[in-house]
Formats: structure tokens, C-alpha cells, sequence
């Protein structure tokens, strides 16, 4: 009985973050998956990446050992890696450079200037031990709604940068 109520708990979850995704990220968006995808089979979990209409790129979390296992799982997503670099853009500030990561760093490239790290795995627990442009965009923090590049870009505009290694703000 416990295996099937957690069964039905699962499958409502995984219904509402499909349902979620597809209403606020559209067919030709991307969408940047930062890990911890699936705790499923192979067939459970390329039948929840095939309801998703967008393009997923998947940062491995450290639960995603099927999908690192699997070639066919792999070739359902547009991409799949450990770690990735990519830059918004922003009519006021430009290019920003982005960090993503599967766990939160606590220096990253370009952190010195303006960089922001976006990172999955705290479940939004993890209190962060200095200021800079970091952000917990699993679906536990975000009210299990993807968040956009809009909003993340709005929501870090004013945080400034507190060097914990050796460079500084000025040294843009």
C-alpha cells in the first residue's frame, strides 16, 4: 500500500511539473534543466521527457545516473553535460555571463564581473555564506514553475558582488 500511495504521489507531481513547463515555456523555447531529472526507469523517464514541448538541456545532477547511462535517453534531450556557460541578454546590461551547475559554487567564471551562477540541488534550503548573483532555480524554490531568463535577470539586478577569492568588483 505505501509503494502505491508513493506511486500516486509521484505521478501527480511529475503531472503538474509537465503541466507547469508546458504552459509557461513554449514549443521553440529551451528550457535549462539543472539537474536531479529523474529517479525512474529508462521508460518511465523517456516518457516524461517526450510530454515536455520544448527543447531540454540537462545539466546532470547526481540522480540522473540512467540518463548518463542511456544513449537513447540522451538523445531525447538536446543536449546533456556536467556544466555549461551561456550569456543572457539584456537591453540594459548587455550580455551577462551565466554559470549553470547542477550544485551551487561558491566562486564561478566572471563571478568578478557580474557573472550569475544558477544552480538545483539545495530544494532551496541553502543559505548562501556571501552576496553575489547566485540562484537556486530547482523547482522547489520556484514554486514548481520554471523560471525565466527575464525573471532571474530582474530578480539579480541589484545584488552586488562580495569577492571571496582574490578579485574585486573593479576589476571589470
Amino acid at each position: 500500500a505505501y509503494h502505491d500511495a508513493r506511486d500516486r504521489m509521484v505521478s501527480i507531481m511529475n503531472r503538474s511539473i509537465i503541466d507547469s513547463i508546458n504552459h509557461n515555456v513554449k514549443p521553440n523555447d529551451t528550457l535549462w534543466h539543472l539537474g536531479d531529472f529523474s529517479f525512474a526507469d529508462e521508460q518511465k523517464t523517456a516518457s516524461v521527457i517526450k510530454q515536455i514541448n520544448c527543447k531540454i538541456n540537462l545539466i546532470y545532477g547526481n540522480h540522473d545516473k540512467i540518463i548518463k547511462r542511456s544513449k537513447e535517453l540522451q538523445g531525447l534531450f538536446a543536449s546533456t553535460r556536467d556544466y555549461h556557460e551561456l550569456y543572457f541578454q539584456d537591453s540594459v546590461a548587455g550580455k551577462i555571463p551565466v554559470v549553470l551547475s547542477h550544485f551551487p559554487m561558491i566562486t564561478w567564471n566572471k563571478a568578478h564581473h557580474g557573472a550569475i551562477m544558477l544552480h538545483g540541488h539545495c530544494h532551496g534550503n541553502l543559505q548562501y555564506p556571501f552576496i553575489a548573483k547566485i540562484m537556486d532555480v530547482g523547482v522547489d524554490p520556484q514554486g514548481y514553475k520554471p523560471i525565466s531568463e527575464r525573471e532571474i535577470i530582474k530578480l539579480l539586478a541589484n545584488v552586488s558582488f562580495n569577492s571571496i577569492d582574490h578579485h574585486k568588483e573593479s576589476e571589470m
